[in-house]
């Protein structure tokens, strides 16, 4: 009798669904980033000249590039075991979107490295200072920066260390103020995943 295989614990995957994914069928992307926005719209009574404005774009353009990866898995054991080819093919996607999230956040864009959110990122700068400041209070500190930038948030990314110390996070009375432990809360900030 062959048992279910046991199998080295996963992390759970949580970029990708922040980010929108596409498809191509060639080997580089290009598109254009704009680089200018002077806005000189104005009211202008009837007859004036109207304001100019200026707004201009670079082309970027960035090689496709492919995680892959490879094992070794003779004919024989996977025909005596077909099980263990589903189990291959997991381990082997569970590799691809692991190194693709790696990528996504610190990829450094050199060599057949992607570009990734991290080496693009702004440094943190708060708009003010609160007293007393919590991890909670950075975060929408954080999200308010993106905002007066004229970016979108769209979720925030933390280790599950620091979402840990914000779940234990407590009031003077001692009650926790990320919902109930006994629970079951989405890991949730200001309304964003």
């Amino acid at each position: 009798d062959r048992l279910p295989a046991l199998q080295l614990p996963t992390r759970q995957m949580t970029i990708r669904d922040l980010i929108a994914p596409g498809q191509t069928t060639s080997n580089a992307i290009e598109f254009p980033v704009q680089t200018t926005r002077t806005n000189n719209a104005a009211p202008v009574p009837e007859g004036a000249l109207k304001p100019t404005s200026d707004y201009r774009w670079d082309m970027k353009n960035f090689p496709v590039r492919t995680i892959a990866h490879l094992v070794k898995a003779s004919r024989q054991i996977l025909d005596d075991a077909p099980a263990l080819q589903s189990l291959i093919d997991a381990e082997m996607r569970y590799g691809l979107e692991f190194a693709e999230e790696g990528q996504f956040l610190y990829g450094d864009g050199t060599g057949a490295n992607l570009l990734g959110i991290v080496p693009q990122a702004t440094a943190y700068s708060g708009a003010f200072t609160l007293a007393g400041e919590t991890a909670i209070d950075r975060i929408r500190l954080a999200m308010l920066q993106s905002v007066l930038a004229l970016l979108p948030v769209t979720g925030t990314v933390l280790h599950p260390t620091d979402w840990a110390k914000i779940e234990t996070l407590k009031d003077g009375m001692g009650r926790y103020l990320v919902g109930d432990p006994q629970g079951q809360i989405a890991p949730r900030l200001w309304g964003l995943p």
